[in-house]
Formats: C-alpha cells, sequence, structure tokens
C-alpha cells in the first residue's frame, strides 16, 4: 500500500490483478482522502472529556457512544431465542492503557476486555460492556465478579424474569448465581470451579470413566462426570435439566452445555473472518473499527432469518458497503459529469491526430515515472492539461492574467 501515490484502490488493484474479471468495489475516494477521514475521525470532543486526574474520569468516554448505540439497537431489532451465553472476549492490542488486560487462553493474549451477552446459537451479540478494571469498575463487596457480570448483563439487556436459560462457564458459575437467577425467574446452567461452595460429596467423589455422580437441592442439581480415566472430574450445576444420561452415558446436561456454550466464540470468529485489523497509534480507534464488525454481524444474522435467499456473508458486505456509497457516488458521478461537459464545451481543445502534451499540474520530469502526457490543452494559454487538473489550472491561469 506504500507504494500507491496518488492512486485509488480499486486502480492499484486493477493494475495488479488486470487478467481477472473486474473487481466488484467501486472508486469512493483516493488513499489520501481516505487517511485525511481516519486522521480526524472522533465521536466525542476531547475538550468535553474530563482528564486522568479527575475523580470523574472514564478510560472509555472516547468511544461510549458508539458502545451505547450498539446496546441500544442490539435489543431494540431482534428478540433472542432461549438459550443465551456469556463470556468474555478481548480486542487485541499492546497499547499503554489501563483497559488492557492479559488472558493466556486468548489469541491475542493482550487487549481491551468485554463481558458479552450472546444469543447461544447465532452468536449475535444483545449486549455487551467494557471492562474498565479493578480501579474504575469495581465489584461490590461480598459478591464474585462473574455472578456480578452475568447479573448486570441481563438487568441492562432486560432479560431478566421471562425464563431464559443462560450458559456460561466456571468463572461466572456459583451456587449463589443460581439461587438469585432462580428467584429472578432465569435458569443457569454452567461449570464450577472446585474452590466454589458445593456439597463435599460431590467434590471428593472417585469415578471410573463415563460414570456421573448427581445431588439436588430442590430445583438445583449439581453433577460430577468422569469422561475418560486420566480426566479429571467435571462438575456442574444446572436449573434446568433432570439426572438423565444420553449418548456415551453423559449427563443431558453436559452435552447442552457444549452445545450452546459458545456464542460469545461463534461472535469472535465471525469477526476475525473480515476484520481488517488496521493498525493505529490511537487504541481506542481499534475498538470502534471492531464493534462496527460486530454491528454488520448482527446485521447479517437479521438478514439471514428474514430473507428466504439469503447470499453469503461476503455477498452481504458488498451490498451493504455499495448501498452506504450510492448517495455519494451519484453525487459524484453528476459534478464529475457536469465538470467535464463544461470543461469540453469552453475551457480545453483535443490536440489533433496523436499529438500530446505534458499536464501543468500533475506531470514532473525530474522523477522517474513522473511525466504524465495530456491530449487536451488550455485554450487561454494552451498548456498541456488533464481534464481532472484542469480546475486547479484554471485558478493559476486567471491568476497569471
Amino acid at each position: 500500500m506504500g507504494l500507491i501515490k496518488k492512486a485509488t484502490i480499486s486502480e492499484y488493484w486493477n493494475r495488479k490483478h488486470s487478467s481477472q474479471s473486474t473487481p466488484w468495489f467501486r472508486k469512493v475516494f483516493t488513499r489520501n482522502r481516505f487517511q485525511l477521514l481516519l486522521k480526524f475521525l472522533h465521536l466525542v470532543d476531547n475538550r468535553k472529556i474530563a482528564p486522568r486526574n479527575s475523580p470523574s474520569y472514564d478510560p472509555t468516554a472516547k468511544f461510549k457512544p458508539i458502545v451505547d448505540h450498539f446496546n441500544l439497537k442490539a435489543k431494540k431489532h431482534y428478540s433472542p431465542s432461549q438459550n443465551l451465553s456469556i463470556d468474555e472476549s478481548l480486542i487485541g492490542t499492546k497499547s499503554r492503557t489501563v483497559l488492557r488486560q492479559y488472558i493466556p487462553t486468548k489469541h491475542a493474549k493482550f487487549g481491551v476486555k468485554l463481558w458479552m451477552l450472546t444469543e447461544a446459537v447465532t452468536g449475535y451479540c444483545f449486549h455487551f460492556n467494557v471492562y474498565k478494571g479493578k480501579r474504575y469498575d469495581p465489584t461490590p463487596a461480598g459478591e464474585l465478579q462473574g455472578s456480578y457480570v452475568v447479573i448486570s448483563l441481563l438487568r441492562a439487556a432486560c432479560l431478566l424474569n421471562k425464563w431464559y436459560h443462560v450458559f456460561c462457564d466456571s468463572f461466572f458459575t456459583s451456587l449463589s448465581l443460581a439461587k438469585r437467577l432462580l428467584n429472578l425467574h432465569t435458569y443457569t446452567t454452567g461449570t464450577v470451579r472446585s474452590n466454589r461452595p458445593l456439597p463435599n460429596l460431590i467434590k471428593s467423589v472417585k469415578l471410573r470413566a463415563s460414570q456421573s455422580m448427581f445431588m439436588r437441592q430442590q430445583e438445583i442439581l449439581v453433577c460430577a462426570f468422569k469422561e475418560k480415566e486420566k480426566r479429571k472430574n467435571v462438575k456442574m450445576l444446572s436449573t434446568r435439566y433432570n439426572a438423565e444420561l444420553v449418548v456415551n452415558r453423559k449427563p443431558k446436561m453436559i452435552t447442552e452445555y457444549n452445545k450452546f456454550m459458545g456464542g460469545v466464540d461463534l461472535n469472535d470468529m465471525l469477526t476475525s473472518f473480515y476484520e481488517d485489523g488496521r493498525k493505529s497509534t490511537k487504541m481506542w480507534k481499534k475498538i470502534v473499527f471492531n464493534i462496527i464488525h460486530r454491528m454488520v454481524i448482527n446485521a447479517y444474522i437479521l438478514y439471514q432469518q428474514n430473507s428466504d435467499n439469503a447470499k453469503s456473508r461476503l455477498h452481504f458486505i458488498q451490498l451493504l458497503i455499495d448501498d452506504l456509497s450510492e448517495d455519494h457516488m451519484t453525487r459524484n458521478r453528476v459534478n464529475i459529469g457536469v465538470l467535464n461537459d463544461e470543461i469540453n464545451n469552453q475551457n480545453l481543445r483535443k490536440l489533433p491526430e496523436r499529438k500530446e502534451k505534458d499536464c501543468c499540474i500533475c506531470s514532473v520530469r525530474n522523477v522517474p515515472g513522473g511525466r504524465k502526457r495530456s491530449k487536451h490543452i488550455c485554450v487561454l494559454c494552451h498548456k498541456g492539461v488533464h481534464k481532472m487538473c484542469y480546475k486547479k489550472h484554471s485558478r493559476r491561469c486567471h491568476a497569471d492574467e
């Protein structure tokens, strides 16, 4: 990309792949204009943001409007199915910021952590919060962070007291969370860590391969299961399923957990497919681009569920770009057409036969490859000039007069 001087992206592609068919995308604006727009991109007025030493300082202030917009629109246009998934996601970055977290199980390892609530089957992101760290996002005293995150997400998404079923991993799941959600008319299923409160019999039980043990306390069912001899026992709890074994004598709650737990991972995978990963010195811009990609994923899921002949995701992105740029392209075509007509009729004259002159605007002879020739000349000064360069040339020409 650094070798492109003033050519557009589409022109560069056409030169590089001239033997292939014409690419789907069109010239919207030049690379230089794109970089200029990217340079001055802002979501808020920096003068209105509290300084870092202020008690009201918010490290997410620069991109908070797009987070609020995303959560508002996600709830407005979609009602999820019963099975939900809650997990953490990571937007990879090594920028120096208080938002940066280290999660060794994630691909990026370092980045900004999101608490995400998604639909289990489709990966539709229904609500998410940006984790600001212990200093700016503390957990209430006497409460586990995982439980606090689950209740906060469900309350912000307005999904409590509707008998939704939440699947979460061992970081979030606990007996206290299961009881609280049950009182709020919400089911939960998830793995449980050994250091969390559990019946002693479940903690210390010794099982053989494909063997399981169940214990129930009212609506809460706790299970211990060992899949193979060399593996540790898996401990789970559920407020929805019964002590039932299915294929390979595996508890039903485990098979359902494996089926519906991956909603957040599915959303991350879909995001990584077409994310450009554009480098930026501004950490918040990388987060904004990632959120925009997740918006497109949500839009594609809605498109799939409301279309009988849904196209591929790539085709959907192409249609989306075409639609968003249509107004700009229409105005641009009209303006260029009017300009060319005026230039052709009044101010430019075409040279006879195959004669050409150096363009007085864009041609530079002392630079390798910098000489640009035109078949048109200005009727006033008789200098060579391209049609697209005439507007700049006319100012000089009239100034000389």
